[in-house]
């Protein structure tokens, strides 16, 4: 059984600080969510955020401060547009990254849809891949979370991906979700209480 700790004890524990990954914007052991109407540039911003982070180059307003292992997974296009569209953002770089640091999970790769994040056998999938990156880009939650079976539902669902999602942040990787918002307004699509188990927005 758990022993509480005492205020002393819990002061003089050692732990693991957090490092700036781009600014103060995005830290390690962070979960970040990127979200906008469709063709505002969501994936645009976050594939070349994910860039900088595999070269430690700078980015905006903000430098990365040395390279990260960074996996992009890609729900949406395949890997002919991807491959187009990194070409484009690799061209603006000062450097391109070295193979390692940034690697592609394609929905072609999965059988022509991402795996399911909501689904437990899937998300150990995922881990086997994530224990090689710093950073994950899910590109985007449409593509990944979707409901098991009809009796499924989005709170359900997320009371299954977000204990997975701190288990990641916790290991001290950090994960970018691209989402979009609704059709009639600003605020990003489906349940807002997501939004709680989020470091940045």
């Amino acid at each position: 059984m758990s022993t509480p700790l005492n205020i002393n004890q819990v002061l003089d524990l050692e732990t693991a600080h957090q490092k700036q990954l781009w600014g103060h914007v995005l830290k390690s052991s962070q979960l970040m969510m990127v979200y906008a109407a469709t063709g505002v540039g969501k994936s645009f911003f976050t594939w070349a955020l994910g860039l900088a982070l595999a070269t430690g180059s700078r980015f905006l307003a903000h430098n990365c401060p040395a390279p990260l292992k960074v996996l992009l997974c890609e729900g949406e296009m395949g890997l002919a547009y991807t491959k187009k569209r990194l070409g484009m953002l690799v061209i603006s770089l000062p450097s391109s990254p070295r193979g390692e640091f940034f690697k592609v999970l394609s929905k072609d790769h999965c059988g022509g849809q991402l795996w399911n994040i909501s689904n437990p056998a899937h998300q150990k999938r995922y881990n086997a891949l994530f224990e090689h990156a710093d950073v994950i880009i899910l590109d985007n939650l449409l593509s990944c979370a979707f409901p098991m079976d009809r009796r499924d539902n989005e709170f359900a669902m997320w009371e299954r991906i977000a204990p997975w999602l701190f288990m990641i942040r916790d290991s001290g990787r950090s994960v970018v979700m691209v989402h979009h918002t609704n059709k009639g307004g600003p605020q990003q699509m489906g349940a807002s209480t997501k939004m709680n188990w989020l470091d940045t927005a």
